[in-house]
């Protein structure tokens, strides 16, 4: 129950809260009162009731248990006061022409809906809740619907409401009745009897049967203020029927004119009813074609959908085999990447090799060249101390072995090409 507006509780002076509650939850159907009382856990703990016992209550017995405790709920109060007012509001709208709220003219409206039922009474109450300067208005229509009341809620009003039962009146005329024509017949059989005692005794039922008589007398009484009192408001509802007559005069006016306008709109309806009858055709024909073409359209979209969920599958199909072709080319790639990495592994091995020959090589180039050296340097120190006699006696040329001197000669070329050649990278 989310409501954009809330409303305070109200109290009316001299109404217990309880009687104006129940007008409250007659406002909606049983059904819309159950689901709405599910929520409210503490109502329904003091009035010792369930969902399920709830919907095996009648609604007036429900009313009569909820109404002492709806007071302890603000949200179901606003939620049915909300109600309340939008119906009398409706009512407003539908059965009245635009007369003020709180006029005269307004209550009288009132007072001839309420007779004829379009306004429940229990709505109007609920209405003049809301509007303190009216409270004073509400029990009189209590006591007007007393027994409707009673019979919609469980709940008898108070004495002091002074509401006339029908039934209970009536039953009290027949005990009036029955104790004069009681009192009637014990007057004879007394004066019948010569017994003493049985005169005394029918002397005490005398006096009794006279002191039930005064009290029915009183309540007669009470009844007959209370019947001229209704009187009166009979009385002053016959003026106001008066004034109500003058008003339906003026309306009848008002509802001569209105069937004219409404004979007059009969024969322009009468003359567009042709061209209604042709749009509905021709809707009827644009329905037709409209079928015919969502049939249409579907169809379209059932053979797109089926080519294109076979383009996908060919579209799969061949990718799958191009991903399977450049598969296998990666292998191939892989197996020539894995040969060309053993013969760089193999290249890096010879060359590692090669420079520890090579190292060698220059170690020995090294010794074979500061052997040379010292060769050279001996004669020349000998011959600049005494040329005469360093000089060496001629002697034939001895010449080397060729297989030396092709060694030698391998050997510095070996050497020359190792100082003017880097080796290769790989």
């Amino acid at each position: 129950m989310k409501l954009k507006k809330k409303y305070k509780y109200v109290t009316v002076e001299g109404i217990d809260n309880m009687y104006l509650d129940a007008c409250l939850l007659l406002q909606v159907g049983k059904e819309q009162l159950v689901k709405a009382l599910v929520d409210e856990k503490m109502v329904l703990l003091k009035a010792k009731l369930t969902p399920s016992k709830m919907k095996k209550l009648r609604k007036e017995d429900m009313i009569r248990e909820v109404s002492r405790f709806a007071a302890d709920s603000h949200s179901l109060h606003s939620w049915l006061t909300a109600f309340a007012e939008k119906a009398f509001e409706y009512i407003q709208d539908t059965h009245m022409d635009g007369e003020a709220a709180g006029s005269d003219e307004f209550f009288v409206r009132v007072e001839e809906l309420l007779e004829s039922g379009e306004l429940p009474y229990f709505t109007y109450v609920a209405w003049l809740r809301m509007h303190e300067e009216h409270h004073e208005r509400i029990k009189p229509v209590l006591e007007q619907f007393g027994q409707e009341y009673e019979a919609d809620t469980g709940l008898r009003l108070p004495e002091d409401f002074g509401t006339v039962y029908e039934k209970e009146a009536d039953e009290l005329e027949e005990q009036i009745a029955d104790a004069i024509l009681m009192l009637s017949k014990l007057k004879e059989q007394v004066k019948k009897k010569s017994y003493k005692a049985q005169y005394e005794e029918e002397q005490q039922k005398r006096v009794q049967l006279e002191t039930q008589l005064a009290n029915l007398e009183r309540e007669q009484k009470n009844l007959s203020e209370s019947l001229k009192t209704k009187e009166q408001a009979a009385a002053k509802k016959d003026k106001e029927i008066n004034q109500l007559k003058k008003s339906l005069e003026t309306g009848a006016k008002q509802l001569d004119r209105s069937n004219k306008e409404a004979g007059q709109l009969s024969k322009e309806v009468g003359a567009m009813r042709p061209k209604l009858e042709a749009l509905e055709q021709q809707n009827q024909q644009y329905e037709k074609e409209l079928a015919r073409a969502k049939a249409a359209k579907e169809q379209a979209l059932r053979s797109q959908e089926e080519r294109l969920l076979n383009q996908f599958r060919s579209e799969k199909s061949q990718a799958l085999e191009a991903r399977g072709q450049q598969l296998e080319e990666l292998q191939l790639e892989n197996e020539k990447l894995h040969k060309l990495l053993e013969e760089h592994q193999s290249l890096q091995r010879k060359l590692a090799e090669t420079e520890d020959e090579n190292a060698a090589l220059q170690k020995q180039l090294a010794y074979y060249t500061e052997s040379l050296k010292k060769q050279e340097e001996s004669p020349k120190a000998a011959e600049a101390e005494n040329p005469a006699a360093v000089q060496p006696p001629v002697q034939p040329a001895v010449s080397m072995p060729d297989s030396h001197e092709d060694d030698f000669d391998e050997l510095e070329l070996f050497i020359s090409r190792i100082g003017r050649n880097d080796p290769k990278q790989v």
